[in-house]
């Protein structure tokens, strides 16, 4: 959050124009695709778990148990779901 506070205080306290370049392509262009990345991975890990919470029991220790089975490797947004976080975690490098 230290780019967006230079941005409110202005990037033209920065006197090297080269450097205020690097600095903004740093936060805007580098560091934008792992800031998206995290972005799209927790809104999946959200829709996840309310997901889990119409198909698992919670019982001890946080372990889930199906409520129903049948209807859980039926569902294409449950298995999606995995999918996506699957790709996620093997995507961080």
């Amino acid at each position: 959050m230290g780019y967006e506070s230079l941005k409110n205080v202005g990037l033209a306290i920065i006197q090297n124009k080269q450097l205020k370049k690097d600095i903004i392509r740093l936060f805007e262009e580098i560091y934008e695709e792992p800031r998206a990345r995290m972005n799209r991975a927790g809104k999946t890990y959200t829709d996840f778990i309310r997901l889990g919470q119409q198909y698992f029991l919670q019982k001890e220790n946080y372990c889930l148990e199906p409520i129903d089975f049948k209807s859980l490797v039926k569902d294409k947004y449950f298995y999606n779901s995995l999918f996506t976080i699957n790709e996620t975690r093997n995507s961080r490098g």
